[in-house]
Order: structure tokens, then C-alpha cells, then sequence
């Protein structure tokens, strides 16, 4: 018998709750199980939490004006799947309230709260797009700081779990031992740094490196036909 759907979905709410709205990275690798396979389709494989853990806070540093909105997600056996917006406020009084470009993601659930694997995927071509229409805006309405630029004004409606009614802070804010990244030759220099250190400094190093990893573990296949369900009280 496989696990209960209420325990799937209440595993789920917490990790929306605590990473993307809360924001809170550190406690998200929390939700994984340690052996964890992460594939993300730009960035690629990452292998147990302490990776995505290296991975997670500098990406995210590198766009802090990113948030990401709740659209759907639907219930398979042991699967989430979701679709997402991730959503860059505008800063300026013409054009859109928000410039957004779609993720689609799947989780598999490893029992105890925990999810044993993760896969997304997210519009490229939409990322870059609006990448370049939210700087002309920022250039426009004189916003210079990561600061101005992490506003969070648009959550969805419902449901209730699924916004966040108090400011941002996410986990890397004061974190002076990071710089946020953007690129996925950014984090290869950073393993190839890590490699070739010394032993006392691959030691302080550890927190935030990247790992190659030569093989993946074969994720199970998803029906992506059958993922129509809408979120609960959308």
C-alpha cells in the first residue's frame, strides 16, 4: 500500500510554505531526504542535501527580485506535480504589474514528510525575455539596490498557504560568505576551486560547493497528461 494522500499533500504545503514563499532555503533542504536526486534542467544534477544545500542560497541571491507563485499542482501515487510562475515584480508605473515566465516541476514523496527526488523545468526562452524587459524597467524607475529589487506583491489569491502576508527575508540575506550565481559555469569554477584546494581549504569551502556528478539515477517516469488537478480552493 502505497503512502496516504493527506500525508503527500501535507509534506507538500510545508515545502511551499517553507521554501518558496518562506524563503527560507535552509530549512527547505530540510524536506529532502539525504540521499536526495535533484535535476534541474539548466542548472543539472545535484546528488544529497549538502549539494543542493551549496546550490540553492547563491542561486537564489542571484535574482532576489524572483519569487515563485503557486498556478496548480496535482496528486499521482507518490508524485506532485506543479506548475509555477516565477514572477519578477515591476518596479516601474508602465507596463505590467509583473513579468513571469513558467516552471513545471515533479516531486517524488520518500515517506516521513521527506521527498526523495525532485525534477524542474522552466521556460528558458521566457527567462531571458523577461529578464531583459524587468532591467529596462529597473533602469526606468532608478532601482540600483537588491533591495528595492526584492518586492513580493503579487501572491496568488489562494491558496491561503500559498502567499506570504509579511516582508521577505530569505536565508541569504547577510550571508557574507556567498555570492549569488546565475550561470551554471559560475558553480563548475566553483567546484573546480574546491578540487584543487588544499585540504584546509576545501574544508571551508564545504558550505558552498559543487560536486560533479558523473551519473544520475534514473527518475520515475511521470504522465504528465494526467497532471490537470487544480490547487485546492484556486
Amino acid at each position: 500500500m502505497g503512502p496516504d494522500r493527506d500525508e503527500i499533500e501535507a509534506a507538500f504545503i510545508h515545502y511551499w510554505r517553507t521554501g518558496p514563499v518562506g524563503e527560507n532555503w535552509v530549512e527547505w533542504v530540510r524536506c529532502f531526504t539525504p540521499d536526495v536526486t535533484y535535476v534541474d534542467h539548466f542548472w543539472g544534477p545535484l546528488r544529497g542535501r549538502e549539494e543542493v544545500a551549496a546550490w540553492i542560497d547563491p542561486v537564489m541571491m542571484g535574482v532576489p527580485e524572483i519569487y515563485t507563485v503557486l498556478d496548480w499542482y496535482a496528486i499521482e501515487g507518490d508524485k506532485v506535480i506543479f506548475r509555477c510562475e516565477n514572477r519578477r515584480d515591476n518596479p516601474h508605473s508602465e507596463g505590467p504589474e509583473y513579468f513571469d515566465f513558467p516552471g513545471l516541476s515533479v516531486l517524488w514523496y520518500g515517506g516521513d514528510g521527506l521527498w526523495r527526488a525532485e525534477e524542474d523545468y522552466w521556460d528558458r526562452d521566457g527567462a531571458r525575455r523577461t529578464s531583459i524587459d524587468y532591467a529596462d524597467a529597473c533602469r526606468r524607475a532608478g532601482v540600483t539596490t537588491w533591495e528595492e529589487r526584492m518586492t513580493r506583491n503579487h501572491w496568488p489569491s489562494s491558496p491561503e498557504w500559498a502567499a506570504l502576508d509579511t516582508p521577505p527575508n530569505p536565508s541569504w540575506v547577510g550571508r557574507t560568505d556567498l555570492a549569488g550565481i546565475t550561470k551554471p559555469a559560475s558553480w563548475r569554477q566553483c567546484w573546480r576551486r574546491c578540487v584543487t584546494a588544499a585540504p584546509d581549504e576545501r574544508r571551508h569551502l564545504r558550505r558552498h560547493r559543487w560536486h560533479r556528478v558523473d551519473r544520475l539515477q534514473r527518475l520515475p517516469p511521470v504522465d504528465r497528461s494526467r497532471a490537470r488537478g487544480a490547487c485546492p480552493g484556486a
